[in-house]
C-alpha cells in the first residue's frame, strides 16, 4: 500500500530553509587537502541497535589504529536529510554518509554535494576485484563514481513455509526463470491462503505488496513511466508516462488484489498491520513481495520462512538496492575519508558489516558464506533467488531519480484513490501526468 507509515524509507519532505544553504552545481572534484594520519572525521548514520554497535565497536576502533578519529552522529531516518542539510549549511558537513533519509545519491550529487571519488577508485581498483559484476556501476551517477555500495540485493517474494504447508499450497519457485511463476497464479495461491477477510481483527491475507517504488509495479506489466535519458543522465525527468496501458493495468491489478481478489489489505488495514512491526512478521501475511531489507528484518522471525522470485506479467523485473557510501565535496580529509570508505566496501569491513546485520554485500566471496547462514533454505537455493533478482532487476527508481521525495509524495497523493478503491486508475493517470510535469518544471538543485 502506499503510505508513508508502511513505506521503507518513511519520507518526509526536507527543510527547505537548510538546502538553500547548498550551493547549486557545487564543484564536485576533491579539494585533497589535510593527510590521512591524524585526520578528524565526521560520520553521519542511521540509528539502529546493530548497525550502531558495529560502527561503535569496530569501525571506530579500526580507524583509531590508523591514526584517524571518527565522531558518529545517528539520526533516525525521518530527520536524516534535515540533519545532513543543517549540517552543510552551517559549513560542517558530514564526511561520510549514505542515503538514508528521503533523498539518495543521485539528489545528493546533483546537489553538489558528494565529491567524484573515480580517482580513487581507479588507484585502488585491484581491492575491488571480488565485487559482484556490475556492483559498482549502482554508484555512478552522471558518469562519475559519487559512491561505493555497502550492500546488494534485489525485490523478492518472501513467504511463510508454516501457513503454505497447513493449506496444502505449493511454494512459490527460487528460481525467475519458471515461467509458471505468474501474476495469475500468485493471485490463485493467494486465495487458498487467506482466512477471515471479513474480520480485520483476525484476517490473514494471502498477499502483501511493498514494493520499493509504485513505478515498480509498471515494470512487472512491461513498462516505465520515465524515459530511458534519465537514468543515463542527472536523472532529472522532463515528463512521465503514467497514462499508458501498461502503467494503467499494473496500478489497477495492484488494487484489484484487494477489492476484486480480496487477496490483500486495504490501506487502514495495513497502516494498522504496520503500527508496530513488520506486517510479514505479525504472521498474518502469507507472502511479502518487498525489498532486501527482508533478509534482515525476518532473520529471527519466530516462524519459517523462505525467499522466492516475483511473479512474472510480461516481465518479473524488480528493484535492485545497493546504498552507497558518500564522500563529501566539501571534505577537510578528503584521503582519509577515501581511507574509511575503502574499509567500509572492501573484504575486512564488509565482512564485519555482514556479519553484523545479515545484510547481503556486493562481493562474491562473501555472499557465498552469506548464501549458507538461512536455515529454511538450501544455500544453492538462495544463490539461484538472489542472483536471479539482480539478473531480472535494476536499480530501484528511488536510487535514479532527483527530488524523488516530492515526486513520490506527489505519485502517492494521486494515486490513493485508486488504492483506496475510490477511482480507477485510468481516471487518474492523465492528472497525474500533467501535475507530474508541472512539479518536474519546478524542481531545481537547492
Amino acid at each position: 500500500m502506499l503510505t508513508s507509515s508502511i513505506s521503507r524509507r518513511r519520507f518526509l519532505q526536507a527543510s527547505a530553509a537548510a538546502a538553500a544553504g547548498i550551493a547549486a552545481g557545487a564543484d564536485l572534484a576533491l579539494p585533497r587537502q589535510g593527510d590521512a594520519a591524524n585526520a578528524k572525521l565526521t560520520w553521519l548514520v542511521r540509528t539502529g541497535l546493530q548497525e550502531n554497535t558495529w560502527e561503535q565497536k569496530i569501525v571506530i576502533p579500526t580507524m583509531k589504529k590508523r591514526g584517524i578519529d571518527v565522531s558518529l552522529i545517528a539520526v533516525q531516518g525521518g530527520n536524516f536529510d534535515i540533519k545532513l542539510y543543517n549540517m552543510v549549511a552551517a559549513g560542517t558537513p558530514p564526511d561520510i554518509w549514505s542515503q538514508w533519509g528521503p533523498s539518495d545519491f543521485v539528489d545528493y550529487s546533483w546537489r553538489g554535494l558528494t565529491a567524484d571519488i573515480g580517482p580513487y577508485l581507479q588507484k585502488d581498483l585491484k581491492d575491488f576485484a571480488d565485487f559482484y559484476p556490475g556492483a559498482l556501476n549502482y554508484g555512478k551517477w552522471n558518469g562519475r563514481q559519487t559512491g561505493i555500495p555497502l550492500m546488494l540485493g534485489g525485490t523478492y517474494t518472501f513467504y511463510n513455509i508454516d501457513h503454505f504447508d497447513k493449506a496444502g499450497v505449493p511454494y512459490p519457485p527460487y528460481s525467475w526463470e519458471d515461467k509458471s511463476w505468474t501474476w495469475d497464479e500468485m493471485v490463485r495461491r493467494a486465495k487458498r491462503l487467506t482466512q477471515n477477510i471479513n474480520d480485520p481483527s483476525k484476517a490473514r491475507y494471502g498477499v502483501f505488496m511493498d514494493l520499493g517504488c509504485p513505478e515498480e509495479f509498471v515494470w512487472l506489466w512491461g513498462g516505465d513511466v520515465w524515459d530511458k535519458s534519465v537514468y543515463t543522465g542527472i536523472g532529472k525527468p522532463e515528463r512521465s508516462h503514467w497514462n499508458t496501458p501498461e502503467a494503467i493495468d499494473a496500478i489497477q491489478a495492484w488494487a484489484d488484489l484487494t477489492f476484486v481478489d480480496k487477496v490483500a489489505p486495504n490501506q487502514a488495514q495495513a497502516v494498522a498491520l504496520s503500527a508496530q512491526t513488520d506486517p510479514f512478521l505479525t504472521q498474518r501475511v502469507s507472502m511479502h513481495m518487498t525489498g532486501i531489507w527482508g533478509f534482515w528484518t525476518y532473520k529471527d522471525a519466530p516462524f519459517r520462512w523462505a525467499v522466492a522470485a516475483l511473479p512474472r506479467v510480461k516481465t518479473n523485473k524488480g528493484g535492485i538496492y545497493a546504498d552507497p557510501w558518500l564522500l563529501s565535496s566539501k571534505s577537510k580529509y578528503p584521503d582519509a575519508a577515501w581511507e574509511m570508505i575503502k574499509y567500509l566496501t572492501t573484504t575486512a569491513g564488509a565482512r564485519e558489516y555482514m556479519r553484523a546485520t545479515n545484510t547481503p554485500v556486493p562481493h562474491t566471496g562473501l555472499l557465498n558464506e552469506w548464501f549458507r547462514i538461512f536455515k529454511t533454505m538450501r544455500p544453492e537455493d538462495v544463490k539461484l533467488c538472489f542472483d536471479g533478482s539482480l539478473k531480472h532487476g535494476y536499480l530501484s527508481i528511488q536510487n535514479d531519480l532527483v527530488a524523488y521525495d516530492r515526486i513520490r509524495s506527489l505519485i502517492g497523493n494521486e494515486l490513493n484513490p485508486v488504492l483506496n478503491g475510490q477511482a480507477k486508475a485510468k481516471d487518474v493517470m492523465a492528472g497525474l501526468d500533467n501535475k507530474l510535469t508541472r512539479l518536474l518544471r519546478r524542481i531545481r538543485p537547492s
